[in-house]
């Protein structure tokens, strides 16, 4: 396995799928010393989200918690700030009457 990369089992109807996952990118130092933690987060968190679609899957919030060792109430924080920006980050997420969208 390559430095930075992670294999991530995602559950979904009942089906495992492995995705490859970059925990750790190239650029990482320079936005962490550039911008902060809190910047590096969100980018993780842009990158992962992208990555998981390119395989054909969605990630969930409890998923991407998981991965960057965050609650969930800080990544909610990033993600509204994220969208704020513009950005459009594909996650499933909860609705009142279920999931929108599947996993894989």
């Amino acid at each position: 396995m390559e430095f930075g990369k992670v294999e991530f089992v995602l559950e979904s109807a009942g089906e495992m799928r492995k995705l490859r996952l970059t925990l750790i990118g190239q650029n990482d130092d320079e936005i962490l010393s550039r911008e902060g933690l809190t910047e590096l987060r969100r980018n993780r968190v842009l990158r992962l989200a992208n990555e998981a679609v390119r395989q054909g899957c969605l990630l969930s919030y409890e998923d991407l918690s998981g991965l960057l060792l965050c609650s969930l109430s800080t990544l909610k924080r990033d993600i509204a700030q994220l969208e704020g920006k513009g950005f459009s980050i594909p996650l499933r997420r909860r609705r009142k009457n279920g999931l929108q969208g599947a996993g894989c």
